[in-house]
C-alpha cells in the first residue's frame, strides 16, 4: 500500500530545506520510499503487506542551506 508522508518542518528564516529519507528495519522487508532525497517534506512509503519483526522506522533528516540539522 502506498502511504503519503508529510513532515510538519519549515525553516524559521525562509531557507530552503533538504530532507534525507531513510528506512530502518530488516535489510529488504522494509518497502521503498518514491525518493531519498526531497526539497519539500513529503515522500511516499510503499509499504510491506506484512511488517517484519522488530517493525520498521522512518528516519528523515532536514538540513538547511546553512547545515542545520534536525532529526
Amino acid at each position: 500500500a502506498a502511504v503519503a508522508i508529510q513532515l510538519p518542518v519549515a525553516d524559521p528564516d525562509g531557507d530552503g530545506l533538504t530532507i534525507a529519507w531513510e528506512l530502518v528495519g530488516a535489510a529488504g522487508r522494509c518497502g521503498a520510499l518514491d525518493a531519498r532525497l526531497t526539497t519539500r517534506p513529503a515522500n511516499t512509503w510503499l509499504a510491506p503487506a506484512t511488517a517484519p519483526e522488530g517493525g520498521i522506522a522512518l528516519k528523515a533528516t532536514v538540513r538547511d542551506a546553512l547545515g542545520q540539522e534536525l532529526v
